[in-house]
């Protein structure tokens, strides 16, 4: 187990005075503090305590794609739902509710090598 602080700080400038910022700080004293690589299949891969043992502590999960992808990536609950896509580039953070779920599934229109998820 380790710690993790989180933050993640953006700045909205529409050309006035003032910039409006928003900041969020996650803290988890008990991440586990683990990053693990992945090679996806095209189609549904499911992310549970097997394939990713940190996930049963985690307090969240930053779904890091590699830089050069230019596979679709759509986050879902379960093989069959719509999903959400992601940024085929950009992380995507995920803060869990008081548990992690049991398992989600990353779908892909290619296989996708070294896809990074750091479990914090």
């Amino acid at each position: 187990m380790g710690t993790s602080n989180t933050t993640l700080k953006s700045v909205f400038d529409f050309g006035g005075e003032e910039a409006t910022g928003l900041d969020f700080t996650m803290y988890n004293a008990n991440s586990p503090a683990v990053v693990q690589y992945l090679d996806l299949a095209n189609g549904a891969n499911t992310i549970n305590s097997t394939t990713c043992p940190a996930l049963a502590q985690a307090g969240g999960v930053v779904l890091i794609p590699p830089s050069g992808n230019g596979q679709t990536i759509t986050l879902k609950g379960v093989t069959g739902d719509t999903g959400i896509a992601l940024s085929l580039t950009a992380p995507t953070f995920i803060p869990f509710a008081v548990s992690p779920p049991s398992s989600f599934v990353i779908t892909t229109n290619g296989a996708i090598t070294g896809f990074k998820l750091a479990f914090i």
